[in-house]
């Protein structure tokens, strides 16, 4: 007998396996690699985009870098809508990378492969554009502002700050700053911003802006002033500009020096390191720069000795340098740099005595062989030879002389103000040109002078006392540490317009502030049909126009020139620098 309800079910089994069809098919998420972008030398950001986000749960997704051979997975950083990026950092300049984006539901779906090469390294710069330097504006000049997002200045009249005015560019390499006042040193702080928000300072940058109708008054009349050369730094405290007055015509070069700022010094220059030789202040230039100084400027310095070969480039007004007495102060104007560090202008005297027991007698002059102010002198005269005329004394016959060495020591340094306890070593008639052995100085008398001489003997103990003063202030100044001069004319006292004549020529001089905190040297080119040079007195209110308050003339007309850097700034009137006697240098500490 058939069994209907066994038959029953299994026709319903197998209806049932008609209707069921094939299992349904999931689908997976779908990404794609974009082009990387805000590509720099050390980041890149890298993208992806979700195509299709499938049916299944999305647990992650991001970007795979090769590095070493294999993949490393960054998370996505980052999303908008269906794309995301991760920005990578710390990458190796001028590499390539390969990279893809991945995305991950369960199954890890790729995008194609891609890459890219980061840029080279780079430095970021900000630099002022020198001729750009206006009444009210200037322009800060960036470099590779194509990889930033941000640049910028802070500016102050102090030392700039991150809480000082700012003024930022996103587009141009050119930033201006504007509303500036006339007049006015301003100091700026730059910096930068990379795309990936990253801050970087730059150094300081520190700038003067031009005068508004600057005028300088010269004799009661007022010449506008037109800039040549904008005040700029050229060195440690030592701030340089240049000037004409169009009307008068005169081209007029400026040194300024912040004697506050101890890395700078203003010293004397010899020629040749001697004090008779003549040399072109470039070449003593070089000279300071060989010992390992950087020079940041230079000027002639004193009228000089020339009539008679054995004493050319004797300065005719005395000198000091590094506290050494090169030659005598002859009672002629000068400037001088004190121990203290400060400034004077005056006429300075010198007193020498030799003295041996109750007796003494005059030494009238040191490194010099004869007095100017007072010629009837020279047939008594008492000179003392030093090492620093050199390794012999003059060919000057007759008379007597000798020699000495330290009673305690092995060599002479020979400053004002000081007694030096002598050792009498030799005494001879005087044959002319004699040698001056090392460590020992040498006295020549002659008439009078050389018969105090003669009446010392071997072994004998005698003092030689330097006296030198300030005349406006005796024993005021003790230490002198540094001494010029020029043509015995202070052209400015006290703010004053003082000494010298009208003669137009080209001119040198130095001087300072009230203050004495600033030292300005300066050169005016002559005898040029555009700048025909200026009288003493008018070169005295030049100076104040500077901001001097005490000036005074140097040796000028072609021996009249400056060097800044190593360049020849003014234009001499011979055409070429002169040789002359010595020189006044701007240096700072040794390299």
């Amino acid at each position: 007998m058939i069994n209907y309800r066994n038959l029953i079910i299994l026709l319903s089994f197998l209806f049932c396996l008609s209707c069921k069809g094939e299992p349904e098919k999931i689908q997976s998420a779908q990404v794609e690699t974009l082009e990387a972008k805000d590509i720099a030398d050390v980041s890149a950001v890298c993208s992806g985009r979700i195509i299709d986000s499938g049916d299944g749960v999305i647990s992650e997704y991001g970007i795979e870098v090769k590095m070493d051979g294999s993949y490393k997975k960054y998370p996505h950083s980052f999303s908008s809508g269906n794309e995301f990026g991760v920005t990578l950092t710390g990458l190796t300049p001028e590499y390539t990378y390969q990279y893809r984006a991945y995305i991950n539901d369960g199954n890890i779906q790729y995008g194609s492969e891609k890459s890219f090469t980061t840029l080279p390294s780079i430095e970021y710069t900000a630099t002022l554009d020198q001729e750009s330097i206006a009444t009210h504006s200037a322009v800060v000049l960036f470099t590779f502002t194509d990889r930033l997002k941000e640049w910028g200045v802070f500016y102050s009249e102090g030392k700039p700050t991150v809480n000082d005015p700012v003024k930022k560019e996103f587009a141009k390499a050119a930033l201006t700053l504007e509303e500036l006042k006339s007049g006015t040193h301003y100091n700026l702080l730059p910096y930068v911003k990379d795309k990936q928000d990253k801050i970087s300072y730059l150094p300081e940058i520190a700038f003067t802006t031009v005068k508004e109708k600057d005028v300088c008054v010269i004799n009661g009349r007022s010449y506008v002033v037109d800039t040549l050369q904008n005040k700029r730094r050229v060195g440690d405290g030592t701030i340089y500009y240049s000037i004409a007055l169009a009307e008068y015509p005169l081209k007029v070069y400026v040194l300024e020096v912040d004697l506050t700022d101890p890395t700078v010094q203003i010293e004397t220059c010899l020629a040749k390191d001697s004090a008779v030789a003549t040399e072109r202040p470039t070449k003593m230039v070089e000279r300071k720069k060989k010992e390992g100084y950087n020079v940041v400027g230079a000027i002639n310095g004193d009228f000089y000795f020339y009539q008679d070969p054995v004493e050319i480039g004797i300065p005719r007004s005395g000198q000091f340098h590094q506290n050494k007495m090169v030659t005598n102060p002859t009672g002629r104007a000068g400037f001088v740099l004190g121990g203290d560090g400060k400034p004077y202008i005056d006429r300075v005297d010198f007193k020498g005595t030799l003295k041996k027991g109750s007796e003494s007698t005059s030494i009238h002059t040191v490194n010099m062989l004869r007095l100017e102010s007072n010629d009837k002198l020279t047939p008594n005269l008492m000179t003392l030879y030093t090492s620093a005329f050199g390794n012999t004394t003059s060919t000057t016959p007759g008379g007597t002389k000798v020699v000495v060495r330290p009673k305690v020591g092995t060599d002479f340094f020979f400053t004002a103000n000081k007694d030096f306890e002598c050792i009498v070593e030799e005494i001879y008639d005087n044959p002319g040109r004699s040698r001056i052995p090392k460590g020992h100085a040498v006295l020549h008398g002659r008439g009078t002078s050389a018969d105090f001489l003669k009446q010392l003997n071997v072994k004998d103990e005698v003092t030689l006392s330097l006296k030198t003063d300030l005349r406006s202030a005796p024993d005021l100044l003790l230490d002198f540490k540094e001494m010029v001069g020029g043509s015995d004319n202070i052209i400015l006292k006290n703010g004053v317009r003082a000494e010298g004549d009208d003669l137009y020529n080209p001119r040198t001089g130095i001087g300072y502030s009230k203050d004495k905190t600033k030292v300005y040297l300066m050169v005016v080119d002559g005898r040029q049909t555009d700048s025909k040079g200026c009288g003493m007195k008018d070169f005295g209110e030049i100076f104040r126009s500077a901001g001097a308050w005490n000036a005074v003339n140097l040796d000028g007309g072609g021996s009249s020139v400056m060097i800044v850097n190593d360049q020849i700034v003014n234009k001499p009137s011979d055409g070429s620098v002169r040789a002359v006697g010595n020189g006044v240098l701007i240096t700072s500490q040794k390299k």
